[in-house]
C-alpha cells in the first residue's frame, strides 16, 4: 500500500479518508457521499470519450482532404485542371475579351 502525506491528497480524497476514519468500518461509510465523486468521474470520462471521438473524426476529415489534395497535385490531368478553372478555382485558362482589353489599357497608361 502506498502511503502519501495527507496534504498531498485531493480534497475529495481527504473527505473520503476523514469519513472512513470517523466510522468504525469502511462498510458503514455514507454511500451517498462516496457515490457523488464516482458520478463526477463517470461524467468526466464520458466527456473525455466524446472529445476523443470528435478529435478522431476531425483528424479523419483532415487526412482525407490532405490525401485528395496530394492526389490532385500529383495528377497533372489537364481535364481536371480545366474543370477546376472553369469552376473559378485558380487562374482562368482562357482570357475573356474584357480581361485582355483591361491589360492593354493598363499597359498603355504606364510610361515605358
Amino acid at each position: 500500500m502506498i502511503s502519501l502525506p495527507f496534504r498531498s491528497l485531493r480534497p475529495a480524497s481527504r473527505f473520503v479518508i476523514i469519513n472512513l476514519r470517523s466510522t468504525k468500518s469502511p462498510n458503514t461509510a455514507r454511500p451517498a457521499q462516496a457515490g457523488r465523486g464516482n458520478t463526477t468521474q463517470l461524467s468526466s470520462l464520458k466527456d473525455a470519450e466524446e472529445t476523443l471521438l470528435r478529435l478522431r473524426s476531425r483528424q479523419k476529415q483532415i487526412d482525407v482532404t490532405a490525401a485528395a489534395t496530394a492526389e490532385m497535385e500529383q495528377s497533372g490531368d489537364p481535364a481536371a485542371v480545366s474543370e477546376l478553372a472553369a469552376a473559378g478555382c485558380g487562374t482562368p485558362l482562357k482570357s475573356s475579351a474584357d480581361a485582355v482589353l483591361d491589360r492593354l489599357a493598363s499597359r498603355i497608361g504606364k510610361p515605358a
